[in-house]
């Protein structure tokens, strides 16, 4: 048995023990097989929907001890089951396209994924998380002294590897991998920066690439805020943190993080410290509350970071 397959079975056999007997998916580079050293372990959990509120303080926890035994980052989120044959939804597709399953109880199979859904919502859901994917391990600091962290690596990937997908997607094609997408789109910006993401200049191009496709989505406002708010106040709530005043918001809660993400990616720079402009128009896109103007780069990304699984979980689109 590898140490791969091992580290898989734990996961399943943990997760079985936490919240019951439940398909559980692995899906990203470990499931495709394309993984390098320190890659996560990207897990879904199918579950009924009304069992997931009960279950959401719990799966934190699960990751951080998964985390410790297999030695590699571990991410385990639940999916309602309803979610996993949405047609309209690309993450569902992908899943169904992609992911390997570890356990489930007999009679589970994942469907056909049939056409991919390409809608400037799901395009908007899937940059948007590209962008957070990025933001999540960079700190205000990271490229001022040059540095570039084997996880900020990793995580400038999956990335690019979003972009390049949605840009495929977007011509009728597709490729799971990095590699085989940038060959696909023949694009010699893109090969460049697919090779560059241990210099700071390679993650800002990639920065680039990704905003310049999520901005224009930004930029048309969305005004159907009460479902996605009223679910994000609903997941908040049961974290113990209290959203109303940010759910009444006349924006879905979700687009005004993703317009605060990308404010925060656009005020990093090589050699200097994050631009104070771009850094008040992160705070000025946040929901009213979260923060005081005065808030620095690296406390506004904290809470982007927090907020933002409420405000659009897995399977939202």
């Amino acid at each position: 048995m590898s140490a791969a397959t091992s580290h898989e079975r734990r996961i399943a056999e943990l997760i079985r023990e936490t919240v019951g007997p439940c398909p559980v998916l692995l899906c990203g580079s470990r499931a495709l097989g394309t993984e390098i050293e320190g890659s996560d372990y990207d897990v879904v959990v199918v579950m009924p929907a009304v069992r997931i509120p009960r279950r959401v303080r719990a799966f934190p926890l699960l990751a951080r001890r998964l985390e410790a035994e297999v030695g590699a980052p571990v991410s385990v989120n639940p999916l309602p089951a309803n979610r996993l044959g949405r047609e309209t939804s690309l993450f569902a597709w992908k899943l169904r396209r992609e992911a390997r399953v570890l356990a489930a109880p007999a009679g589970f199979s994942l469907a056909e994924a049939g056409p991919a859904p390409v809608t400037d919502a799901t395009a908007f859901s899937y940059l948007a998380s590209a962008a957070l994917y990025l933001l999540a391990p960079l700190q205000a600091a990271a490229l001022v002294d040059r540095s570039s962290s084997p996880q900020l690596q990793r995580s400038a990937h999956k990335c690019l590897l979003h972009v390049v997908q949605l840009r495929l997607l977007r011509r009728g094609a597709y490729a799971a991998d990095l590699g085989a997408a940038v060959q696909a789109l023949d694009d010699d910006r893109l090969r460049l920066l697919a090779v560059g993401t241990a210099m700071p200049e390679g993650l800002l191009g990639i920065r680039d690439a990704l905003l310049g496709d999520l901005e224009p989505l930004l930029a048309h406002r969305v005004s159907d805020a009460v479902v996605p708010n009223a679910r994000y106040a609903a997941l908040s709530a049961l974290r113990g943190r209290l959203r109303l005043r940010q759910a009444l918001a006349a924006e879905p809660v979700d687009r005004a993080l993703a317009r605060a993400a990308a404010a925060l990616l656009r005020a990093v720079a090589v050699d200097t410290a994050p631009d104070r402009t771009w850094t008040q128009r992160a705070v000025a896109a946040l929901p009213t509350g979260l923060l005081t103007r005065r808030a620095s780069w690296d406390d506004i990304r904290a809470v982007v970071l927090t907020e933002w699984p409420d405000a659009h979980p897995l399977g939202a689109l």
